[in-house]
């Protein structure tokens, strides 16, 4: 393995990759690299191939996990615009229902006072011929 040095190279820290820099630290930058080089280049990009299949794997995962939840909150969305819809109509429906209810009831509530007034009228006549004309 090649070590960088500082008095062969233009650059004062090391690289990231020790072999990166490998035709700045030669003395001749025409010859051709030796084959442990290559083969740590060849690793060094079959490493990287693996590691960047990884993460597209993960990102087609993530992104089709995504499209998931996406496809489900719009299902629900719309489950949720149909639920208000019908709460609607049973609202509107339970207001008219109310409002019948409640005619029928004011209706009853005003035979109830009547036939009270006619017991009432009654009794009055009742009590007025007992006293025109006692028993």
């Amino acid at each position: 393995m090649l070590q960088h040095t500082k008095e062969c190279c233009k650059y004062t820290s090391p690289p990231l990759f020790p072999l990166q820099h490998y035709h700045v630290c030669t003395q001749n930058p025409n010859a051709p690299p030796p084959p442990e080089y290559v083969k740590q280049m060849e690793k060094q990009i079959a490493r990287e191939g693996t590691i960047e299949e990884k993460n597209l794997k993960h990102a087609i995962k993530d992104l089709s996990n995504a499209e998931k939840v996406k496809t489900k909150a719009a299902k629900s969305e719309n489950k949720a615009e149909h639920a208000l819809d019908k709460a609607g109509r049973n609202e509107h429906a339970a207001l008219q229902a109310l409002g019948k209810a409640t005619n029928k009831h004011d209706i009853a509530v005003a035979n109830v006072h009547a036939a009270e007034n006619s017991l009432q009228v009654s009794f009055y006549i009742l009590i007025f011929l007992h006293l025109d004309f006692p028993i």
